[in-house]
């Protein structure tokens, strides 16, 4: 299956909520253009409305799922299937360079807005802290 990044939206972000997460992703593509002289790029924005969601991927042979976190968690998307939870989310990375920015971005969410995100990866061996407790048992 491969290296993932999990997360449960249960709830869109506030206003302020989102205008942190966002000031956060901003510095990182800051930081990200000032390091880039002297490294090679590690993620690249697709292009999604900044003020609704955020889109990013690695490049070329570092790419590899596509990250998207939503404002409004897209949870009025239409289940696929019986038992779709929708508030699930996941973005396969294979621990590429771009997977630390992933993890940052989901970390500052679960940081600003506690009750509306639960998260989880691959590479952290107890989930305690970063799981909303009716969630805990919900990540396989």
């Amino acid at each position: 299956m491969g290296y993932t990044n999990y997360w449960y939206q249960e709830r869109p972000f506030t206003d302020t909520e989102w205008a942190v997460i966002k000031s956060e992703y901003c510095y990182l593509v800051g930081q990200h253009e000032l390091q880039n002289e002297m490294s090679k790029l590690l993620f690249v924005d697709e292009g999604g409305d900044i003020d609704t969601e955020i889109i990013l991927n690695g490049i070329g042979q570092d790419s590899h799922e596509t990250f998207c976190l939503y404002k409004d968690g897209n949870l009025e998307r239409i289940s696929l299937y019986e038992d779709d939870d929708i508030h699930y989310n996941f973005c396969k990375t294979a621990e590429k360079a771009y997977d630390i920015i992933v993890w940052h971005l989901l970390m500052t969410a679960r940081v600003v807005a506690p009750d509306a995100i639960s998260i989880k990866r691959d590479r952290v061996e107890s989930q305690e802290f970063f799981c909303n407790p009716d969630r805990r048992n919900n990540y396989e």
